[in-house]
């Protein structure tokens, strides 16, 4: 069995990140390439991801017109920044939370479990 004890006294959150940044530098993670002079430059930013309920429709059509526009302007020659993220703890799992009367934390973990609209 794991000692969660000893685990936490090992966790250096400094060191990790380090480590990670160093991995995704060497990877090119950040590398973008330049547009071409005359290039139409195009940012998509559709609505990110967050843990404030279950999965349904409205997050399908959301995620995917964002990549099919994004897709359908790199088709066209443009140069597309696609900015996509996740948001762990933002407003809406907050707003959820507060509406469930549930610290934010706990509704986020039970979230993250599956949870099921109440």
């Amino acid at each position: 069995m794991i000692d969660l004890m000893s685990e936490r006294r090992n966790f250096d959150p400094q060191a990790i990140e380090a480590s990670r940044q160093r991995a995704w530098e060497s990877r090119g993670d950040f590398v973008a390439p330049r547009p071409a002079d005359g290039q139409e430059r195009v940012y998509v930013k559709p609505s990110s991801p967050f843990t404030s309920g279950n999965l349904h429709m409205g997050h399908v059509r959301d995620y995917s017109i964002g990549d099919a526009y994004a897709r359908f302007r790199r088709g066209r020659g443009d140069a597309v920044l696609f900015g996509f993220g996740f948001d762990a703890f933002g407003l809406p799992a907050e707003l959820a939370a507060i509406e469930r009367q549930e610290p934010p934390a706990e509704w986020v973990a039970e979230c993250g479990e599956g949870c099921s609209a109440r």
